[in-house]
């Protein structure tokens, strides 16, 4: 016993005002007359809260007087627990309420502290758990978004490896065809035609353009079978859709847009409260003064909706919308944010993420299929000027399709010229053939007179200023 509040406190509870009494029913004390008749006498005038008060302090001074209460309390531990039990709850008290102990003065005040101490600690402790419970449940949901990300791309890896092996073993025939078509260009480069050859260059030529042909018949099916079987991959499942928005507003765009829309739905949703609460009004018509609420509400509501419904604009480029972007950007939301959540219930921001989800999640689909609508009319536009390229190339370098002229060489005067099929006319090689109509191209002229198609790469250097001699075989 370390203090005078410590001794005041056993005074009181083992010596009560009828001390005689009390002392009587216990037949293993022996308790000394003397010494209560001595401590009477110290304070004997003295009533009896005054009395305890000023015992603690006499007999920290003088412990012969508490000793009948001491030889009790060990008396009683014996028989309750035995010694090593209460000299572990006395180690514990010293640890834990002994600071307790020395701030308050009566027992009463102590019981308090050390109850007002355990629930703060209690409290504590559930404070505690629920934060570990809740960074617990968010460690397994990071977890497992992260394997079904993983899953999901392994998924999609696999569907990519199969789409390539279904793909390699339909683009064959257009793969063989063109290597065909290459190999003939080659052969028929190798070769030099003299005047006997005329009819074998107009027949290979010929199969020049069939084999360039073909090779667009195949291509043609090809991707005609490649784009649906990407247009039937990319529609997928509400799963895949599903995917597809998680991952957009996981980008700092897509974060930006959702954070509007839910607040905006949050700000409509207030909205459709206060126009109920005046239609059940007795005169909803009434020219009343808004509320300074009903003013906030419909201001804020007006402008988000109309960045909302900038930012969920479709028929824009891809300019625009980064344009747009960058001026929600700069719209600051923490005025708005704050008064919602003043304002707003936690069913008005669950219905407004319900809502969000839902209109958003239709938006990225719209906006996905829509690109990849785009990009497939793209990549088909380039096919096509892909085949025009291709058939141009063998038409300026071996002859058009319809073209009679054949260009061979003239061993006898060592020179190429231009042999006509039908009539065996020659002209000179330097001599502008229209690809397009066949028709002879004056050498002064751009377009031709013929068709009046613009001169080819190729007849352009063959131009020849007005006043220059035509070029004749002579």
């Amino acid at each position: 016993f370390s203090s005078p509040q410590h001794d005041d406190r056993l005074i009181e509870s083992i010596y009560p005002f009828d001390i005689d009494e009390k002392i009587s029913k216990v037949d293993f004390i022996q308790y000394s007359s003397t010494r209560k008749k001595e401590v009477n006498k110290l304070d004997g005038n003295s009533s009896k809260n005054r009395r305890l008060l000023s015992i603690g302090n006499i007999t920290y001074n003088n412990t012969d007087l508490i000793e009948p209460a001491i030889q009790f309390q060990s008396r009683m531990r014996q028989l309750f627990g035995g010694i090593g039990v209460w000299n572990t709850q006395m180690a514990y008290r010293e640890r834990f309420y002994s600071e307790l102990e020395s701030e308050c003065s009566t027992l009463s005040e102590v019981v308090a502290a050390i109850i007002k101490k355990e629930i703060d600690r209690q409290l504590k402790l559930k404070k505690t758990a629920n934060d570990l419970l809740l960074a617990s449940k968010l460690k397994i949901k990071q977890e497992e978004e992260k394997v079904n990300a993983e899953l999901r791309e392994r998924d999609l890896e696999v569907e990519r490896e199969m789409q390539i092996l279904r793909a390699n073993a339909r683009d064959t025939p257009m793969n063989d065809a063109l290597a065909y078509l290459e190999e003939k260009k080659r052969v028929f480069q190798t070769i030099e035609f003299t005047l006997d050859d005329v009819w074998k260059r107009h027949e290979m030529r010929l199969e020049l353009f069939d084999a360039l042909d073909n090779y667009i018949h195949e291509s043609k099916e090809y991707w005609e079978w490649k784009q649906q079987e990407d247009i039937e991959m990319m529609e997928g499942t509400e799963e895949d859709h599903e995917y597809r928005y998680q991952d957009y507003i996981k980008t700092a765009d897509g974060l930006l847009l959702h954070d509007y829309m839910k607040l905006h739905y949050v700000y409509q949703r207030l909205q459709d409260q206060i126009d109920m609460k005046n239609n059940a009004k007795k005169n909803p018509n009434s020219k009343e003064l808004k509320s300074s609420h009903e003013v906030a509400v419909g201001n804020y509501l007006a402008e988000l909706n109309k960045f909302v419904t900038s930012g969920t604009a479709n028929d824009l480029t891809v300019i625009e919308m980064k344009k747009r972007m960058n001026r929600l950007k700069e719209r600051s939301l923490v005025e708005e944010m704050k008064y919602a959540k003043k304002k707003g219930s936690k069913g008005d921001w669950i219905h407004a993420e319900a809502e969000t989800h839902h209109t958003l999640s239709d938006l990225v689909k719209l906006r996905t299929m829509a690109k990849f609508h785009s990009d497939l009319e793209a990549a088909k536009e380039e096919r096509r000027k892909d085949y025009i390229r291709k058939e141009f190339e063998i038409s300026t370098t071996f002859g058009s399709r319809i073209t009679k002229w054949e260009l061979v060489l003239d061993e006898v005067n060592d020179r190429k010229v231009f042999v006509s099929i039908d009539t065996l006319e020659q002209l000179h090689m330097k001599t502008a053939i229209c690809e397009k109509c066949d028709e002879i191209i004056v050498q002064h002229e751009m377009n031709c007179t013929g068709c009046g198609f613009p001169r080819s790469a190729k007849n352009q250097k063959l131009f020849r200023p007005l006043g220059y001699k035509d070029i004749t075989l002579e």
